[in-house]
């Protein structure tokens, strides 16, 4: 697991560097969504009579599904915004544009809950071939909506028109080397990739452990799946009403306000789940920890709103794409794979342990959202005093 998401966190920035240097996102997307289902269908060429061999086997297509989706959420990412920055030109009022993004996020998570419903209806029937079909017609849907639905470039019309404008445009641009200093030399963009380690750890916690947590009689709730069902539905319905709402908040109350709500409402998750009572089987219990999972919902709707939208605030106009492309590595890359070594070291410890099983790996995850929730509020202020000096 560890080594999976480690994977998505190299090459998130990559893929998403090579999109601003080609500024072909049409082609990339087409070129990494065709590898990414042919990756997926060599499953079916590796034998089952090699022993450990096979799972070796098995690692090496599971990374390079891996490295070619890892192109996927930014490239999409930046796509979304350019869009809606465009739809909102005439306007003279981009950044609008840009606090639409939540609204369009959604539905990457009605997209989630119906796929996860019609892999359990397929595995419980045992039909696992039939995943791969599955994945075959999802991708040539997919790849037919890049090439029907997605500009080609992003280049402005102007510089498509006017050669002199693109030329002053590439006489602007800054050298590879320039470009990532500009990039990671960012303070407030350094403090948000921090906040975003911090959050992401403490979200792949709970993604990584809540099911096991709520069915464990001994470290966990006891509890049955419909329990983990009911929780991870109300954690979408949140989600989803929050990516609604979240131009909303983030027109009253700013961005980075948007962040400083997401590392509370995950503070408010972990310091549930590490005070709840284990091992009663007890329904108070289990009714609590759907409760902290409501803030699950809350939190990743709020982080990834405006996580994408600081991410392109604080960006080179040159390196927008990059700039995402380190924030979907370091949230949904590195911070997984920090959290499986973390989990695997603390389910080791013996009982009795102040970190003892699930909840304390919670406790963790609880400690970090705390470190995260100071620096999103020193984040919100410097923010808050820049635009007022301005």
């Amino acid at each position: 697991m560890a080594f999976l998401a480690t994977t998505t966190f190299v090459f998130s920035p990559f893929w998403a560097f090579i999109n601003d240097k080609l500024r072909s996102p049409r082609l990339l997307l087409s070129f990494a969504t065709v590898l990414q289902g042919m990756s997926f269908f060599s499953f079916l060429l590796i034998p089952r009579y090699l022993g450990d061999y096979t799972f070796y086997f098995v690692l090496l297509v599971a990374f390079l599904i891996n490295c070619f989706n890892a192109a996927l959420y930014p490239v999409t990412d930046k796509l979304v915004l350019s869009e809606l920055c465009d739809s909102q030109t005439e306007s003279n009022n981009k950044q609008d544009g840009k606090k639409l993004y939540g609204r369009q996020r959604l539905f990457g998570t009605f997209g989630d809950a119906s796929t996860k419903t019609l892999m359990a209806i397929l595995i419980q029937g045992f039909f696992y071939e039939r995943l791969f079909v599955g994945v075959g017609i999802t991708m040539t849907i997919f790849i037919s909506f890049i090439l029907l639905g997605f500009p080609n470039n992003q280049n402005s019309e102007k510089e498509k028109t006017d050669p002199e404008a693109n030329n002053k445009k590439l006489r602007r641009e800054l050298d590879t080397f320039e470009a990532f200093k500009t990039l990671l030399c960012n303070k407030n963009l350094q403090m948000f990739m921090i906040i975003s380690i911090a959050n992401g750890i403490s979200r792949s916690i709970g993604s990584h452990y809540f099911d096991a947590y709520v069915e464990d009689p001994i470290k966990g709730l006891n509890g049955s799946k419909l329990w983990v069902s009911i929780a991870g539905w109300s954690s979408c319905v949140c989600e989803v009403f929050f990516f609604l709402i979240s131009r909303n908040i983030a027109e009253k109350f700013g961005i980075s306000r948007l962040l400083l709500f997401a590392q509370i409402s995950m503070l408010t998750r972990m310091t549930t789940h590490s005070l709840n009572i284990i091992g009663t089987g007890n329904t108070v219990n289990l009714v609590l920890a759907c409760f902290g999972e409501l803030f699950k919902g809350i939190s990743f709707g709020c982080m990834m709103a405006g996580g994408v939208l600081v991410a392109s605030k604080e960006a080179p106009k040159e390196l927008q794409t990059t700039a995402q492309g380190l924030f979907s590595g370091i949230y949904n890359g590195l911070s997984p794979a920090v959290a499986g070594v973390i989990g695997w070291i603390l389910l080791k410890n013996s009982e009795g342990s102040f970190l003892y099983g699930y909840t304390g790996c919670f406790k963790i995850a609880m400690l970090l959202s705390i470190i995260s929730v100071i620096m999103a509020f020193v984040l919100d202020k410097k923010i808050t005093k820049h635009e007022c000096s301005s």
